[in-house]
């Protein structure tokens, strides 16, 4: 029984011991970031591997996500009040540690088989299986660290001009245009719902350094074909007239069901009151403002992904 124990205390040392690419619960900012940056120095490395295909994709969309991670970590390290800081969530920080060791571990075992093969199919699916796998991480080490660290990571706004230049028409066949067609409705799959909007003024008694427009968001998946691990896109706010007046780079890292309506609450941007946009979205009424979302990247339950132009 002894025996038994101390090899289970040898295995969970060595997980953490071999967790050094990502940081342990006592590491800093610094160590942290030093972390990321090797890790998307590798990812680069691996992509420049391939020339196109489904691992190439993937480790793309990973690099992305740890661009996000090391933006939350240099924010971090500038400031403790930008991108609104908040209490640190220790017991959250911990599980979801855990869950990094396990899929790290996972990733490692994977990595051990298929340096087994030298090429062919079952290699393939292992390194499709691995890509996957380390975007998963990535995603996971995001919630980590604004855990961790208590950061509330603010999405940076796209400004959207109301005058913007249409695109100049082009004469098409008809099979390009249904093909357009599909392709400009494909992906309005997820539909969001504004339930509630509201502005926060700077307050530096209370730790907030900037001013912000707050939204709780309603998603409603009824569309969806099959369930989601991760979706990016851009969230568009217009007017009545259907004409666009903001964009905003949104991305959900929670797990999407058909049938299940999600809800985000209290999610938002910094307000800069000399952009007409963002003072538009604050003077307007919210039944006066449509909202819709523009899928740009879909990471699928069951591993596959999907993009749309």
């Amino acid at each position: 029984m002894k025996k038994n124990i101390l090899v289970g205390v040898l295995i969970f040392t060595l997980a953490i011991l071999s967790f050094d690419a990502l940081s342990s619960s006592r590491s800093s900012v610094k160590q942290d970031l030093l972390n990321i940056k090797q890790q998307i120095k590798e990812a680069t490395e691996k992509s420049n591997q391939y020339t196109g295909g489904l691992i190439k994709s993937l480790v793309d969309l990973r690099i992305e996500l740890l661009q996000i991670n090391k933006s939350i970590l240099e924010g971090k390290k500038i400031s403790q009040n930008r991108n609104f800081t908040t209490k640190p969530d220790n017991k959250k920080a911990n599980e979801i540690f855990e869950d990094l060791v396990s899929l790290k571990k996972e990733i490692d075992d994977k990595k051990k088989e298929s340096d087994g093969y030298r090429g062919g199919l079952i290699k393939a699916m292992l390194e499709s299986a691995i890509a996957t796998s380390e975007t998963s991480l990535a995603m996971l080490q995001a919630e980590y660290y604004k855990s961790k660290y208590g950061i509330y990571w603010m999405p940076q706004a796209k400004v959207s001009s109301s005058n913007v230049d249409q695109p100049k028409s082009k004469k098409v066949t008809s099979r390009a245009k249904n093909k357009s067609k599909n392709i400009s409705t494909s992906n309005k799959f997820l539909v969001p719902m504004l339930v509630d909007k509201r502005y926060q003024a700077r307050d530096f008694s209370a730790g907030i350094s900037d001013s912000s427009i707050w939204f709780d968001i309603e998603w409603d998946t009824s569309k969806l074909v099959k369930p989601i691990r991760a979706i990016k896109g851009v969230v568009v706010l217009s007017d009545l007239f259907d004409e666009e007046k903001f964009r905003i780079g949104w991305t959900i890292n929670n797990e999407l069901i058909p049938g299940q309506n999600f809800a985000e609450n209290g999610m938002g941007f910094e307000y800069n009151q000399f952009r007409d946009s963002h003072k538009w979205v604050r003077q307007t009424d919210i039944k006066d403002i449509k909202i819709s979302y523009e899928v740009k990247s879909v990471i699928y339950k069951d591993g596959s992904t999907e993009k749309f132009k």
